[in-house]
């Protein structure tokens, strides 16, 4: 789980006691900005593994940036087929108000996690504080996070788009001040495979070959990078 103390808090430290702080709008605030922000967020209530935050189609009024654990995004194709679009780890943003007025994707939680609401309408609050900046950081860090994707899936070798994969969760927990090289995985192979547009068995194979080749060290809840020169030399592409 990638952070701890999840109990709901007062409205007037529930910020300044966050452990993302450092990583998402209260990054630069002092204690009386902090406990205005408080106010403009609506308390988080801990959700389970496999409880939606927002499903496809519902109205897109709010923000949610995660607080704590990992939440997944995903789509459903006409034919009922699901298309994982995203990892979500704390100090992201997700289901932002979208222009179409309701959401594209669903969001659900892949272990216990928390995620404090923003309403669209606060937003002008925000920047009398003078953290709209920040806002429009965050927004564009999840901009180039899908950018990233893209281009990942657009190399045809399997072993490429996994090592893009595990340097972009590097580089993001670099932000949230963590190893590296650890690399929690609470999703499914499956939903990996998935967001990778790989088979499992693919996934499974080049994983395999990884670990006998001293590159990766792969366990229950989480992946080692052994030797990250040669993730690094996979996916060159993803490089930043």
């Amino acid at each position: 789980m990638l952070s701890v103390n999840i109990q709901p808090q007062t409205s007037s430290n529930r910020c300044s006691v966050c452990p993302t702080r450092k990583a998402c709008l209260a990054s630069n605030l002092d204690d009386t900005d902090l406990g205005r922000l408080a106010n403009l967020i609506e308390p988080f209530v801990p959700i389970t593994k496999n409880e939606y935050l927002y499903r496809v189609g519902e109205p897109a009024l709010r923000h949610y940036h995660v607080r704590s654990g990992m939440f997944k995004t995903h789509a459903i194709n006409t034919s009922g087929d699901e298309y994982v679009t995203g990892f979500y780890l704390p100090g992201e943003i997700l289901g932002c108000a979208q222009s179409v007025g309701k959401h594209t994707d669903s969001a659900v939680a892949i272990e216990t996690s928390t995620a404090c609401k923003l309403a669209a309408n606060k937003i002008p609050a925000l920047a009398e504080m003078g953290v709209g900046g920040t806002l429009f950081r965050l927004l564009g860090e999840r901009e180039d996070l899908r950018n990233q994707q893209l281009l990942n899936l657009g190399q045809t070798r399997a072993d490429a788009r996994i090592a893009g994969f595990l340097i972009d969760m590097s580089n993001r927990l670099v932000r949230l001040g963590r190893c590296p090289n650890h690399i929690p995985i609470p999703m499914s192979r499956t939903d990996i495979a998935n967001y990778l547009g790989l088979s499992l068995e693919s996934l499974s194979r080049k994983l395999t070959r990884m670990v006998k080749a001293g590159i990766l060290s792969t366990h229950r809840d989480y992946i080692e990078i052994i030797q990250p020169e040669a993730i690094s030399l996979l996916g060159l592409h993803t490089a930043r």
